[in-house]
């Protein structure tokens, strides 16, 4: 507060990423008098129990101040459309959507189906982090001995660390960390890219409010998704606004492997995909919307912030 003070700042802008974070927002605020802003990436009913094991009184103490830092907010930035909905009914601050975004130079054309005669290649790029999801897919890949539509299938990872668990026979490429630039590129190979969300009723408020950054890396390598999670979740929502991907809602082989038959083999999947692939990432998924929302968040014109590195 006595910086803010210092330095003569118009609006302090407070990230509620951890506990400590949101226990002082409000207070800083009240002493400074000055304009609060916030972002919300993770709701803290989500990420507290479960990487900060603060449960019960503890929980519900921080829940209240962050309730406080929110409705003392000017403006509140969030993780979804889904978000904005829920947190402005909650608390009454008016919220804004900001979502990772790669520049449309990154982009690559969406191809439509790639030829039957090569590998169905699955596409994942990320820290592994639902691992029953994961375990599902590599299950149901082995109960049709890794062959879809005829085709061999490779799961190709992309991450700084993989852990992996297999009972038989697999295909499995993990080659690494790479630049996003690089990422992307790799992927444009793949057919289709693997989404997965929690089914676990535990980790409900952040399936139904958080959005994966990699879906907007895996569009802009211009290949549809493979969504394996929840139905009330925002990747199911999205799928809704733009029908970018195919969804399996369960965890049994047989809707796993239904659904990524229709990746493998379906061609009017593939040309809808890539028709609407472009329409995604120009209405919620790229740069340019990232850096409006931005400025509608700071209360500027986007023509007010420096331009875009090349």
């Amino acid at each position: 507060a006595a910086l803010a003070l210092a330095v003569g700042t118009g609006l302090v802008w407070i990230p509620l990423a951890g506990p400590t974070m949101i226990n002082v927002a409000a207070t800083i605020a009240e002493r400074v008098r000055l304009p609060l802003l916030t972002t919300v990436w993770d709701p803290p009913d989500y990420f507290l129990p479960h990487y900060w094991d603060i449960r019960g009184a503890a929980l519900t103490r921080v829940m209240e101040r962050f309730a406080a830092a929110v409705r003392r907010s000017v403006r509140c930035a969030v993780a979804s459309p889904e978000m904005k909905a829920a947190y402005e009914s909650r608390y009454g601050t008016a919220c804004v959507p900001m979502i990772h975004g790669l520049p449309e130079s990154e982009w690559r054309e969406p191809t439509g189906l790639r030829p039957p005669n090569e590998a169905f290649v699955v596409g994942y790029a990320g820290s592994l982090y639902a691992r029953a999801e994961w375990d599902a897919l590599i299950a149901a890949l082995g109960s049709v001995s890794w062959r879809m539509g005829g085709r061999d299938v490779i799961v190709r990872v992309l991450a700084g660390s993989f852990d992996v668990r297999v009972t038989g026979p697999a295909r499995i490429e993990f080659l690494g960390w790479h630049t996003t630039h690089d990422a992307v590129r790799i992927l444009s190979k793949c057919d289709v890219c693997y989404v997965p969300y929690w089914f676990d009723p535990a980790f409900r408020a952040g399936v139904e409010l958080c959005f994966p950054n990699k879906i907007s890396m895996y569009l802009a390598a211009g290949r549809p998704i493979f969504f394996h999670g929840p139905p009330d979740s925002t990747p199911a929502h999205f799928l809704e606004r733009h029908p970018v991907g195919v969804a399996c809602h369960s965890l049994e082989p047989n809707a796993i492997v239904a659904a990524l038959t229709t990746a493998a083999t379906d061609s009017a999947f593939h040309e809808t995909a890539a028709r609407e692939i472009p329409v995604a990432l120009h209405e919620e998924l790229s740069l340019g919307v990232f850096r409006r929302r931005f400025a509608e968040f700071i209360g500027v014109d986007d023509s007010a912030l420096a331009p875009a590195p090349a």
